[in-house]
């Protein structure tokens, strides 16, 4: 029966049950937390060549980041975070939307609508003809195209008999 470590002085690496001076010889990396050798960083970190030391290392991800690839941006958060910019957030900044499929904060450009089912974004939809935004659904308009008043959630070049165009507003 062999001999294994479990444990090594400070300076060696665990591989295999051997305490190395480095994780190179198998192409491992250096996990500082565990100080093993590993195959691939644990969740939260990101394989890093540190030229001090010659070696592969894990080194932490941005806070409550999952998934990273460097220490400045982060591609996955953890739960109940929103991937904004690279960054995790705590909420999706005004006018964007979590996006359930990207795992991202989403906005709808200028003259779509986004599709929210139980606060769940689902994506986003054209806004009726002649409509630059809406809000709760495409067929409500919020602001329409140069030229064309808002009346009641739709857009019109002609204001009905008794209404007078509001050219600042875009209202009829």
């Amino acid at each position: 029966s062999s001999l294994n470590c479990t444990q090594c002085m400070n300076g060696y690496f665990l591989l295999d049950g051997f305490c190395r001076s480095d994780c190179l010889e198998k192409g491992k990396i250096y996990d500082q937390d565990s100080s093993l050798c590993v195959d691939k960083c644990p969740s939260s970190f990101y394989k890093y060549l540190e030229l001090a030391l010659g070696q592969n290392i894990c080194k932490k991800c941005l806070d409550n980041c999952e998934k990273c690839n460097n220490s400045t941006t982060c591609d996955v958060c953890s739960g109940g975070w929103f991937l904004f910019q690279n960054k995790c957030m705590e909420t999706c900044p005004d006018n964007y939307f979590f996006n359930q499929s990207s795992k991202r904060c989403s906005y709808c450009p200028l003259g779509e609508n986004e599709i929210l089912i139980e606060n769940k974004f689902l994506g986003c939809e054209k806004c009726i003809q002649n409509c630059l935004s809406c809000s709760g659904n495409k067929d409500f308009c919020t602001k329409c195209d140069d030229y064309y008043f808002n009346l009641n959630g739709t857009c019109t070049k002609v204001c009905p008999i008794g209404k007078v165009k509001n050219f600042r507003l875009g209202l009829c």
